[in-house]
């Protein structure tokens, strides 16, 4: 069967929003898809490989094509022979062009990915959290230490595993590594690929996280979610089904250019304690009972 072809643009999080959209499609058609991508973030071509390896109807076309500039890449996404699909829920996103009409996004696609399994009768509650989003200076956001030294205390080991994600950037990973001995947290920071980053993800009962890929994969995968974000830009991509079953808070910023910069130059306003810890537990205990009941 002759493959189709689409291009897009964007990173990781904009990649699975797009699989999203060519998962629906290929439900309708059955056929299979060649994907390319334009971008100056040319790095990213490895974990977008690695999260589109596990499907059987996408072949990730190696290298992404550079742009350097938007108004380089409009020019570039114009072709007929390979239509364009946007990184957001919908179909427009000007000064993009709009997806082809028969493109549209589903929601909860399948991950051809399995998840860990609890073993024993009686397990925990499984708390998986994304230490952080972004990278260094570079759009990081990322929790505190001394947030999550108040969740464990108001989440103990006897009744809430606690699990810990990430690369581990902007971090210093051997007092990450201590601190989460002394609490009995299963530290999986910088210890993953994407696939095994994933199984743990859906092996959880309830995830909480910055915005990004992390959270549009969890929130597709109808695991209940906790997710903080602080530019606007991410709810072109959240789809109305994931906003109804989750929790999205905006965190406000500072506005003040110079302290924003002074902020960004320091890389200490961007470790944050977005929520009191019992609020937190309150989202979570909500969430698992309502799982829980039948």
């Amino acid at each position: 069967m002759q493959s189709e072809r689409f291009c897009f643009s964007g990173t990781l999080g904009d990649a699975f929003i797009v699989y999203c959209k060519l998962y629906d499609h290929w439900k309708k058609t059955g056929k299979n898809i060649k994907l390319t991508r334009y971008d100056r973030n040319v790095y990213f071509d490895n974990p977008i490989s690695e999260l589109f390896a596990v499907t059987p109807f996408i072949e990730y076309q190696i290298p992404c094509i550079y742009v350097k500039n938007k108004n380089e890449l409009i020019q570039k996404i114009k072709s007929p022979e390979m239509p364009y699909i946007n990184a957001c829920w919908f179909s427009q996103n000007d000064p993009f062009p709009q997806d082809p009409p028969y493109i549209k996004m589903d929601p909860y696609p399948e991950s051809f990915i399995e998840p860990f399994k609890n073993i024993g009768h009686d397990p925990k509650i499984n708390i998986g959290i994304q230490l952080h989003s972004g990278k260094r200076k570079t759009n990081f956001k990322g929790f505190s230490i001394a947030w999550l030294k108040s969740l464990r205390r108001i989440l103990p080991d006897s009744r809430y595993n606690i699990l810990l994600l990430g690369t581990g950037d902007g971090y210093n990973k051997k007092r990450l590594d201590l601190f989460c001995r002394e609490r009995s947290i299963t530290n999986l920071v910088g210890k993953l690929p994407i696939k095994e980053w994933l199984r743990n993800i859906l092996s959880l009962d309830f995830f909480i996280t910055f915005e990004g890929f992390a959270a549009f994969f969890a929130m597709s995968q109808r695991i209940h979610s906790l997710v903080f974000y602080t530019t606007n830009r991410i709810l072109v991509s959240v789809h109305p089904a994931w906003r109804k079953d989750n929790h999205i808070i905006m965190l406000a910023r500072e506005n003040n250019i110079l302290i924003k910069a002074i902020h960004k130059y320091l890389f200490k306003a961007n470790f944050l304690s977005p929520l009191p810890a019992d609020q937190v537990k309150s989202f979570i205990d909500l969430k698992v009972e309502y799982i829980s009941c039948p």
